[in-house]
């Protein structure tokens, strides 16, 4: 296999990997797992590939602070009575110290309010992180979130992480983003 560098990393990547893992995740994906807990009125969850296309235009008509990432690697979608609720989306972390080979970032985790939709995500994101050959899966949340689907979920807060503008004297940029410092949470996959 044939190692990548990026140009904005210090190590090598092995992203390569994720084309094999491909017929896997697609399995996985496409077998529509039906949720454990069924929702109000005896409705479930299951999840479904989404192209990234698509999980950035949920993202852009439903996230409250932020705006369509960048970039990703794969997204998964929660669909309830046959209209998608929510979608998760993984990449590369944010963070460069971060970026090991190793470690995979749920970059955007956006419902429409769908009760246990969020809970549902985090645990397909790990499958699907953890399918793709990741050793570990990080995510940021907001002090005022709470993070109890985070702890229920069994993932483990690292402390304050992050924070501030992106924006530099050489580089100037307008924040659309909360700039206040975030919690860093961690699992294991």
């Amino acid at each position: 296999m044939r190692l990548l560098r990026s140009r904005a990393s210090n190590g090598p990547r092995h992203w390569p990997r994720q084309r094999a893992a491909a017929p896997i995740l697609a399995a996985m994906l496409t077998a529509r797992v039906r949720a454990r807990a069924a929702l109000e009125g005896g409705m479930s969850l299951e999840s479904a590939p989404i192209t990234l296309r698509e999980a950035f235009a949920f993202v852009s008509g439903h996230h409250r602070h932020h705006h369509r990432p960048q970039g990703a690697i794969a997204a998964v979608q929660a669909i309830a009575d046959g209209e998608t609720v929510g979608v998760a989306i993984i990449g590369r972390p944010v963070a460069r110290m971060l970026s090991d080979g190793f470690t995979a970032e749920l970059i955007r985790l956006c419902t429409d309010g769908t009760r246990n939709a969020p809970s549902f995500l985090h645990g397909r994101a790990r499958q699907l992180a953890r399918a793709l050959g990741y050793r570990w899966l990080i995510t940021y949340t907001l002090p005022e979130e709470g993070g109890g689907s985070m702890r229920a979920g069994g993932w483990t807060c690292e402390g304050i992480a992050g924070g501030g503008t992106w924006s530099r004297a050489e580089r100037p940029r307008v924040d659309t983003h909360p700039t206040q410092e975030k919690l860093r949470w961690r699992s294991a996959l």
